[in-house]
């Protein structure tokens, strides 16, 4: 096992693992209607009586930047690790195995640069953990810091079929054939790696990250909350394909068709005028990363 994630798995399991051990949990999956696999739904006890608590309650009436003066009201944000420049923090309302924050330690910014992504590269090739990331628009709940999540699960997304795009030297860009606009980046080799983080740099409009082994997926976004949830928001875990429910009653009423109308509401849908631009510009920059 690699160092880093021992490391990780070490500290997540001191801290949470008995807690997580003794949660309530139950898990469903939807299925697209060509029998693929949509996502996985996920409902802790845990999790629903955290959100119901005052503490939960109060975790968003915040400071002014809860990752810049690391506390909030009732929690301070705990340090697990430095990681270059980035910190990587508990998360207290943890939802699975390896589960932390992580996010710019000294930068307050809004938006991923070509910095954090290639540390994220990394930290996923090592770790096989999944990486993911939220900025403003695209499911954040502090948009005024970009910050990332890491999880031990694989997300469906990763297992999609794909069609190749475009093929340069260094990597090669898929679209994934998915309810909504979404794309592979695949470096050849490992070494090429940094070209990818060069590409994601780029991009201009919110999305949503995904590294995962070396690979990268892009999500393109429009906003955050979807119009039939009554007002749960949809950030990259729900558009990756597992939905961690807030309460029991969500869980029950999520179908295949709401979910599917909440991914295509935030993002874009696939084959849409909107996602076709996106892919011309994700295009562009990988060939101007590859000139």
């Amino acid at each position: 096992m690699d160092r880093l994630r021992k490391e990780l798995d070490q500290a997540w399991e001191k801290r949470f693992g008995r807690d997580f051990r003794a949660d309530v949990r139950a898990t469903k999956t939807l299925f697209s209607p060509d029998g693929r696999k949509l996502c996985e739904v996920v409902h802790s006890r845990r999790l629903e009586e955290w959100y119901k608590s005052p503490q939960g309650k109060a975790r968003y009436d915040k400071p002014k930047c809860f990752f810049c003066e690391k506390h909030d009201e009732f929690l301070l944000l705990e340090t697990v690790m430095r990681l270059s420049h980035l910190g990587i923090y508990f998360n207290k309302k943890f939802v699975a195995p390896c589960h932390f924050l992580i996010s710019p330690y000294a930068e307050h910014r809004e938006a991923p640069n070509e910095d954090d992504i290639a540390v994220l590269q990394m930290l996923a090739a090592k770790t096989r953990l999944s990486i993911f990331g939220n900025m403003r628009d695209s499911g954040a709940s502090y948009p005024e810091h970009v910050h990332y999540q890491s999880l031990d699960v694989a997300f469906p997304i990763a297992a999609r079929p794909e069609e190749e795009v475009l093929f340069e030297a260094p990597f090669r860009l898929s679209r994934l054939d998915y309810a909504v606009a979404a794309y592979r980046l695949s470096p050849v080799l490992r070494c090429f790696s940094g070209f990818v983080a060069k590409v994601l740099a780029r991009l201009q409009r919110p999305y949503n990250p995904l590294f995962f082994g070396g690979d990268a997926f892009v999500v393109p976004r429009v906003k955050s909350v979807p119009f039939n949830t009554g007002g749960v928001k949809f950030a990259s875990a729900e558009v990756f394909g597992i939905v961690f429910a807030r309460s029991r009653d969500f869980y029950d009423s999520l179908t295949c068709d709401l979910m599917l109308a909440a991914m295509q509401d935030v993002c874009l849908p696939a084959g849409s005028r909107e996602a076709g631009e996106f892919e011309q510009r994700l295009v562009q920059a990988a060939r101007e990363v590859a000139a």
